[in-house]
């Protein structure tokens, strides 16, 4: 059996917090055409960007699609990491930060107890692969 990695685990619970549109809607994304069964699409005038947004009712998280570019698409950790740089550990801290903040926006870093935060979670208590 292949245990899942403890940040992919992470990454997925609290990506469910984010309210991705509120979040690009703070980074200059507005409306950029009509709701329709592919998704929401925003557009960002400044960088010429064009996402397709989806929430999955099922697990609960906001994805996106770029509509120019079909290799850029994923969740808000795979915004983050392309659009800023980050590595996959500065992504869940910053979304950490934001889901327990009770703000739709992503932090710069400024939040370094972020891990010892998750780790007195009692379900983020995840056994090492062995």
């Amino acid at each position: 059996m292949v245990t899942p990695d403890p940040r992919e685990v992470l990454l997925a619970r609290f990506e469910r917090l984010i309210d991705l549109p509120a979040f690009l809607g703070q980074r200059g994304y507005e409306a950029g055409g009509p709701t329709t069964a592919a998704g929401l699409t925003l557009a960002n005038a400044s960088t010429g960007d064009r996402l397709v947004l989806r929430k999955d009712v099922a697990q609960g998280a906001w994805s996106y699609a770029n509509a120019r570019d079909p290799s850029d698409r994923g969740t808000i950790s795979t915004y983050l990491a392309r659009r800023d740089g980050l590595s996959p550990d500065a992504c869940l801290e910053r979304i950490i930060a934001a889901s327990t903040s009770g703000e739709p926006t992503i932090p710069r870093p400024s939040v370094t107890g972020a891990m010892r935060l998750v780790s007195r979670l009692p379900w983020a208590r995840l056994s090492p692969p062995t």
